[in-house]
């Protein structure tokens, strides 16, 4: 709860106040859009060191208050840059800088780090006002809120030096009326983290709603319309009753909260700065209501609020795709909130109530929307229901896993859809499933069979009684809930104990997708061009990659590809064995290691490609920071978003050798003809054929390699000269044709 707190308050709050003036009118009625276009002008006619630095701290804020982060560090890495330069340089310009960093450091949830920044400004501060005069110690206090949140510490000390600083700023008349109500926020915050099981902690709930209360009548006396800042107390108000229980009373908090907004809006507030927090109301509202409903199982409570959901979704999709090349961690939701999820867990409501098929065709489409937000494939809800009816009707399966319900009661589901119709199925609530480790950390067999085949009873054996012994093949799209384990490697037979244990992959042709939606098996195309990336790792604390850049470098030469620098648009194929590091948190942190550089997800969505396939010989490209409960935005999510047509890529550390002995049979097959799904389960089931050793059994060193988007077949090798002689070719043989009946024509 505290994470979700955490991210809520983050991004619905005004994070720090200006003092009002023309120049700070803007941002201290939160008008942010405005307020870092207004900055950006003054920036480009001042010359002073004192005057840009300050511009550019001011710039940051506004930044930082629409969660545009890494440009909030950006600009406050360059205010104190110019800070430097001044002539009158000391310690308030390290103090400020610090500050900074500790409130960047709290929004990547690394405490540690912010802790560091913390007993430096600390020391720095008291030594040179140890009368606490300084509005910054407020300032502090604040942060180191955050801070020791994210850490899971206690409060009582901190919240006594909190209140020490505030009396005093206060009795020396320092304390603004903005800083004032930042104070009331904060502190509210430190009351709902300091609730714990105690009867008695649950009067920190009405302390924080005493000080949220404080705050918006401040705001009201002040006449200051700051709406984002009035709608964060509103929302925390209903956020703390819902946290009592009080579901009716959280209710209409919430409701108030949805009228300042079209109030906002009727006096023509800038409504991408409403944005993020009309989503996060949204949001958070889902929850009292879900609750109301399970109480009395009234279902016009959850028809309304799938009204105001749908009525979010263009809004949603148009602020990520206009945001998410100024800054990833917005569209790729790290406030924890995607108005699919609560759109899914309505419309299952729906079909458990009424049992209309209709319900569940609708949440299984809502569910694919989830899975594929930074997808720049977008299907109508029309054309997704015949692409998935000529997908079955061929034979096939698909089994779309998702999570309904909200906070600590999400239960995990699996839409089942084939040629006989559509079933659902819960599997049960997602805290008792994750009771067994998900990973495959086991290098003992009978170990690791025992957790499978738990996993095996719990997600996928209640759903074969709807899978036809003819299938085909069964298209798994994963929540983000199950994005560390391989269906295929689950284990299904512990009871025949002459044979070895068998895995799902044997059983079943079993081909995992972030989703449906970017599933395609088209008519195939051609390989001519190819990037190769296999770097030399200087470092010593980096294993040199030996086996799969060696396989890819001279399959390239063997096929006599063309081949083309990364940085150009476009290579057909792109083979990558390098290091890679994932990054669940933030997805900003994933990256390649190419030695002396980074290719990080930001450097390769804002590259548009046309590649038609991407393989990773690295570690973890298929993981990363989860979207809701959706699925997760990884390396390999980039490549297609991005423009690839497919990608293979592993959710697992990788072994070299091995890797490159399973890709090295996946290319060949590729070159034989065979479809990409159907060529990278052959090249494991034949790496499992011939297998030896136990440890080499472990599924962490195959199941991970995993491809998603168009599985068709390629062609590798085939040169565009015989291609130009054969069109010469007909094209001579044309013209000659041409000119020996005219020459008939003409004696006859």
């Amino acid at each position: 709860m505290r994470f979700f707190l955490f991210s809520f308050t983050f991004f619905l709050s005004l994070h720090v106040y200006a003092l009002e003036s023309e120049t700070h009118y803007w941002y201290t009625h939160g008008y942010y859009t405005k307020s870092i276009h207004a900055l950006r002008t003054e920036l480009k006619t001042s010359n002073s060191p004192e005057k840009k630095s300050r511009l550019y701290y001011d710039l940051s804020k506004s930044y930082y208050a629409i969660s545009f982060v890494e440009e909030y560090r950006n600009c406050v890495e360059v205010a104190y840059k110019i800070a430097k330069q001044k002539k009158d340089y000391n310690y308030n310009d390290d103090i400020d800088y610090q500050i900074s960093m500790v409130r960047y450091y709290n929004f990547q949830i690394k405490p540690n780090v912010a802790f560091g920044y913390f007993h430096k400004i600390y020391s720095l501060l008291r030594n040179n006002d140890p009368q606490y005069k300084d509005v910054r110690w407020i300032k502090i206090h604040q942060t180191l809120a955050t801070t020791r949140r994210n850490a899971g510490s206690d409060y009582s000390i901190m919240s006594a030096l909190f209140d020490s600083s505030y009396l005093l700023i206060k009795k020396h008349k320092l304390l603004s009326t903005i800083n004032e109500v930042e104070y009331f926020k904060s502190r509210g915050n430190m009351n709902l983290d300091r609730v714990g099981l105690k009867p008695s902690d649950s009067i920190y709930y009405s302390q924080a709603i005493k000080c949220f209360s404080n705050a918006l009548i401040l705001l009201k006396q002040k006449k200051i319309e700051n709406y984002p800042s009035i709608i964060t107390f509103q929302c925390l108000k209903g956020l703390v009753s819902y946290m009592r229980g009080e579901y009716k009373i959280s209710k209409s908090y919430f409701d108030e909260a949805f009228k300042t907004i079209e109030i906002a809006k009727y006096k023509g507030y800038a409504t991408q700065d409403l944005e993020s927090i009309y989503l996060n109301v949204i949001n958070w509202s889902s929850f009292p209501i879900s609750m109301l409903y399970q109480k009395n199982m009234d279902i016009s409570l959850i028809e309304i609020q799938l009204r105001k959901l749908k009525s979010t979704m263009w809004l949603y999709q148009s602020y990520s795709k206009y945001n998410r090349d100024v800054d990833l961690t917005v569209f790729t939701d790290v406030y924890g909130y995607s108005p699919y999820n609560s759109i899914v867990s309505c419309y299952t409501y729906l079909f458990q109530r009424t049992k209309k098929r209709a319900y569940l065709d609708t949440a299984f489409y809502y569910g694919e929307m989830n899975k594929t937000q930074w997808s720049s494939k977008r299907l109508n809800y029309s054309q997704f229901v015949k692409q998935s009816n000529r997908f079955v009707s061929k034979g096939n399966t698909i089994i779309q896993y998702g999570e309904f319900g909200f906070v600590h009661h999400n239960y995990l589901y699996a839409i089942v859809k084939n040629s006989k119709g559509i079933q659902f199925k819960v599997l049960g609530l997602t805290d008792n499933i994750h009771k067994k480790e998900m990973n495959c950390k086991y290098s003992i067999k009978s170990e690791y069979a025992k957790q499978s085949n738990y996993l095996y009873e719990k997600i996928f054996k209640p759903l074969e009684v709807f899978i036809e012994s003819n299938t085909r093949k069964i298209v798994i799209n994963k929540s983000g809930f199950l994005e560390g384990i391989n269906i295929e490697s689950l284990i299904y037979d512990t009871t025949n104990r002459k044979a070895d244990n068998q895995f799902l992959l044997s059983k079943y042709a079993i081909f995992e997708q972030p989703s449906f939606r970017i599933y395609s098996e088209s008519k195939g195309e051609s390989i001519y061009t190819v990037s190769v990336i296999n770097p030399v790792y200087r470092s010593n604390n980096r294993s040199q990659i030996h086996f799969t850049s060696d396989l890819f470098s001279n399959w390239t030469k063997k096929n006599k590809l063309t081949l083309s620098r990364l940085t150009n648009s476009g290579q057909d194929l792109c083979l990558i064995a390098a290091h890679g590091y994932a990054n669940n948190h933030r997805v900003g942190g994933a990256y390649f290691d190419f030695g002396n550089q980074k290719l990080t997800i930001k450097n390769i969505c804002l590259k548009k490609r046309k590649c038609k396939l991407t393989i990773l010989a690295s570690c973890d490209s298929g993981l990363g920071q989860k979207i809701g409960t959706g699925s997760s935005f990884s390396l390999a999510s980039a490549f297609l978003f991005s423009g690839a047509s497919s990608c293979v890529y592993s959710t697992s550390k990788l072994d070299d050798k091995i890797a490159s002995q399973i890709l090295a049979d996946f290319l060949q097959r590729l070159k034989n003809g065979e479809p990409k799904d159907w060529a990278l389960r052959n090249a494991k089931l034949a790496y499992l054929k011939h297998v030896t050793s136990e440890e080499g059994y472990n599924p962490i060193y195959w199941a991970g390699l995993q491809v998603m988007g168009d599985v068709s077949p390629v062609e590798i090798g085939k040169s565009y000269v015989i291609w130009y002689y054969i069109v010469g070719l007909i094209l001579l043989v044309g013209v000659g044709f041409v000119i020996k009946k005219r020459l008939r024509f003409r004696s006859a």
